[in-house]
């Protein structure tokens, strides 16, 4: 028997004790290159349930995870997105699961705060921005500037979109020159205000509900005049505190989600972040 006949029949005899170690989990090492192939697909069952369930309603989501979950499982709130996903088989150290049976919930936002997300922190024209608050005129309160005392007076919002329609930019150059017995100087400034016969509101307050699940609040506005272009003003409305009003509402979905599975054994458990198997 020479050597190539040797070496053929033990790599037969390494193949059967593979298959033999790995026959119980519906794999097998064939003679090409030793390489791992599943063979479920061939089954007429797969070896273990697993899926991804994926909806925009709250009670759906809820209703799946009461009919799914039978082990230790988690649900990851993505505070930047608003969805979550529900991980069943996640396990725990000592029994790890797949973590591949998922049921996934994104919130819908409204319309009204679609709107308001799509305007902010954009570079607007006057008739953009009018244009905007008449549109959403129902869930919009326009603000003066504060007053020594930290108060503000409300505009009606007819008066507002007057002010905000009127904006004109007024440019003034000042020259100034000094002569000396040794010497001279002369400098020039420029000063650039706004003049209208209403000055446009400084803040808004736009209340509205975010998304379909969630209570309404209400969002605080700054307006901004950008004087920069000297022949028209570009305006931008900014949200004050934002990342606190996002923190907030994932806060508000972790407890509608710990509400809709309170009665889920075992119980399921929230966090507030993302998580990667």
């Amino acid at each position: 028997m020479d050597k190539s006949a040797i070496e053929q029949i033990q790599k037969g005899q390494q193949i059967i004790h593979a298959n033999d170690a790995v026959s119980s989990q519906s794999i097998a090492a064939l003679p090409k290159d030793f390489e791992i192939f599943n063979l479920e697909k061939y089954e007429l069952n797969r070896r273990r349930f697993r899926g991804s369930m994926s909806t925009n309603s709250l009670d759906a989501f809820a209703a799946y995870a009461q009919n799914n979950t039978t082990s230790e499982c988690a649900c990851f709130i993505n505070a930047d997105e608003m969805n979550a996903t529900l991980i069943f088989n996640i396990g725990n150290e000592e029994n790890p699961g797949h973590c591949d049976h998922t049921a996934k919930i994104a919130l819908e936002k409204t319309a009204a705060y679609r709107a308001l997300v799509a305007i902010l922190d954009k570079p607007c024209s006057q008739k953009e921005i009018a244009e905007f608050i008449e549109d959403w005129r129902d869930y919009i309160t326009a603000w003066g500037a504060e007053d020594e005392n930290g108060e503000r007076a409300k505009i009606p919002l007819p008066r507002a979109l007057h002010a905000i329609r009127k904006i004109t930019i007024e440019s003034k150059q000042a020259q100034e020159s000094e002569t000396r017995n040794f010497g001279a100087s002369a400098s020039s400034m420029e000063s650039i205000d706004l003049r209208g016969d209403h000055l446009p509101p400084e803040a808004l307050e736009f209340f509205c509900k975010p998304y379909a699940d969630l209570k309404a609040r209400t969002f605080d506005l700054r307006v901004g005049v950008l004087t920069e272009n000297k022949s028209f003003p570009v305006l931008k409305l900014r949200m004050i505190r934002q990342e606190e009003q996002s923190e907030q509402m994932a806060e508000e979905f972790q407890e509608l989600i710990n509400e809709k599975t309170a009665d889920i054994e075992p119980a399921v458990k929230t966090y507030i972040g993302k998580f990667a198997a």
